[in-house]
C-alpha cells in the first residue's frame, strides 16, 4: 500500500484504499468499497469509488503526464489543480451545478470530488439527441456570474498591481 507521496498513476484497485487514507471520514469504517474507472477522455483518469453497503459515491479524476491516446505527447498535470479551483469558484457562484471538490491531492494530481450521480453529462445528452429547451435560461445566469466576479477580480488584481508598483517608484526615487 501506497502512502501517496509521490506520483504514480493509479488503477482502479487502487483508488479505494486512496480515498480511504485521503478522506478517512468519508465511508464507514465497514464499508465494502469497489472502484471502476468511469472516464472515456483523453486526458484523465475518472473512478467511482462505491459502498456496496449504502450505495455512497464518490469520485477520484486523476491527471496523466500524457495523453491516454499517445505516449508520446506529454502534458502538465497542473491541469487538474486549475480545474479543482475553477470547480470551487463555480461552486461559490453556482451552487448545485457543478461538483464540490472535497479534496485537490497536489502530489497524485488527482481531484476527489462529488459525484453527480442522477446528472446526466450535457455532452452524453447531446450525443443521444437529447433537446435542452431551457439551456440559455439555467447556463446564462451562472455563466454572467461567475464572468462578473472574475473581472471584478482581475480588476481588483490590475488596480492593486499599478498602485503597488506606483509606491514601488515613487519609494525608490524617494530613496
Amino acid at each position: 500500500m501506497s502512502d501517496y507521496s509521490k506520483y504514480f498513476l493509479m488503477k482502479a484497485e487502487d483508488v479505494p484504499a486512496y480515498v480511504c487514507t485521503k478522506l478517512p471520514d468519508f465511508f464507514a469504517d465497514d464499508a465494502v468499497l469497489t472502484s471502476e474507472e468511469i472516464g472515456d477522455g483523453n486526458l484523465n483518469y475518472v473512478f467511482r469509488v462505491r459502498d456496496a453497503k449504502t450505495g455512497k459515491t464518490i469520485i477520484v479524476k486523476q491527471a496523466g503526464v500524457e495523453l491516454r491516446i499517445s505516449k508520446d505527447m506529454h502534458l502538465s498535470t497542473d491541469r487538474g489543480r486549475i480545474e479543482a479551483k475553477i470547480l470551487s469558484i463555480l461552486g461559490k457562484l453556482a451552487p448545485g451545478l457543478v461538483p464540490h471538490v472535497y479534496l485537490y491531492d497536489g502530489t497524485m494530481c488527482a481531484i476527489t470530488m462529488e459525484d453527480m450521480v442522477g446528472h446526466t453529462m450535457m455532452r452524453t445528452g447531446l450525443l443521444e439527441h437529447h433537446i435542452y429547451p431551457r439551456i440559455l435560461r439555467r447556463t446564462s445566469r451562472p455563466s454572467w456570474r461567475g464572468h462578473c466576479c472574475s473581472r471584478r477580480i482581475s480588476s481588483w488584481t490590475i488596480r492593486r498591481r499599478r498602485s503597488s508598483s506606483r509606491v514601488s517608484s515613487t519609494q525608490t526615487s524617494v530613496t
